[in-house]
């Protein structure tokens, strides 16, 4: 085992205590607008929402009266508006399980490719998981650390708990303000969760052992945190169906490496979408601590949105 994967292998029992017990802060603004809100006690809802026209093509022009939001149904204001993009704080899950042996250069060669698509403001942090999970220390925009992690400690073989591993993916940024986004790449279902010695479904979140943290455990958190959370693979059929349940509500995506391994295109357009969002903001107008609805649409024909489905609205 080289220094590097010992560290990486390490911070896991920091991190899986971290923000185990705690709510994740409000995520950074970008406005004085939202930063007076935020004073005043108000929760304010953020969105970051990706439009593209009916050829796939991304629409970066838009204005604050363009866009629709209906919380429940009835229509919120918009009260906070940005067209360019934030800066985000991201994990990268990759796959490491069995399935990653015979896909060891093209999982390897996507996540180099994705991490030279890195703008110069985003920050990164590795997560493999398989027989072991290893969490990075450093969350940078320097690609050549980043590069020497996926070079040098990418060990395939053994289950995939991609639940445990998002969970710590997901605490690890608990503490981070502004856009927060969690990148699996996936090679087929979930294999790590041990049910027989696992405690009963109404056991809350925080009191369950890690190794029993579920898809709805994910969600819940992805939920709360805010989280973008999105999945990359050669075959999104074969992803686990609450993975790419867990995507589409927090408005992320799922990108399609191909049978024939174009792993640069989906890498790209991964790459490309999060360089590519409005920041929506809206107070809601009913706090009643619980799951809202959330539906964004733009008018202009034949555009779609990809924005979170949900939010927890906070009581008052």
């Amino acid at each position: 085992m080289t220094p590097l994967r010992a560290a990486l292998i390490a911070v896991v029992g920091v991190t899986a205590g971290l923000g185990a017990t705690q709510n994740p802060p409000a995520v950074g603004r970008q406005t004085g607008e939202l930063r007076q809100e935020e004073r005043s006690g108000l929760q304010v809802v953020d969105i970051y929402a990706c439009v593209r026209d009916q050829a796939g093509r991304i629409i970066n022009d838009l204005t604050r009266e363009d866009f629709t939001v209906l919380d429940q149904g009835t229509p919120a204001t918009v009260s906070v508006f940005a067209a360019t993009t934030p800066p985000a704080a991201s994990v990268l899950l990759i796959d490491m399980g069995d399935n990653a042996v015979g896909k060891y250069h093209e999982v390897q060669d996507g996540a180099r490719r994705l991490v030279q698509n890195v703008a110069p403001d985003d920050r990164l942090r590795i997560e493999t998981f398989g027989q072991e999970i290893a969490l990075s220390p450093l969350l940078t925009n320097d690609k050549t650390t980043l590069l020497r992690v996926i070079d040098e400690e990418l060990w395939p073989g053994g289950p995939a708990p991609v639940w445990l591993a998002s969970r710590l993916a997901m605490n690890s940024l608990v503490l981070e303000k502004g856009r927060r986004v969690i990148i699996v790449w996936s090679l087929g279902h979930e294999t790590g969760h041990d049910n027989a010695n696992c405690p009963q479904s109404n056991t809350t979140r925080d009191a369950k052992p890690l190794a029993c943290v579920t898809a709805n455990d994910v969600r819940e958190l992805a939920r709360s945190g805010r989280f973008g959370i999105y999945a990359i693979g050669p075959d999104p059929s074969k992803m686990d169906n609450d993975l790419v349940r867990i995507v589409d509500e927090s408005g992320g995506g799922v990108f399609d490496t191909g049978h024939d391994a174009d792993v640069a295109a989906a890498v790209d357009g991964l790459a490309d979408e999060l360089r590519h969002q409005y920041v929506l903001g809206f107070i809601p107008a009913v706090r009643d601590g619980r799951i809202h609805q959330l539906e964004i649409t733009v008018n202009r024909p034949g555009a779609t949105v990809r924005a979170r489905r949900t939010f927890v609205a906070e009581d008052k």
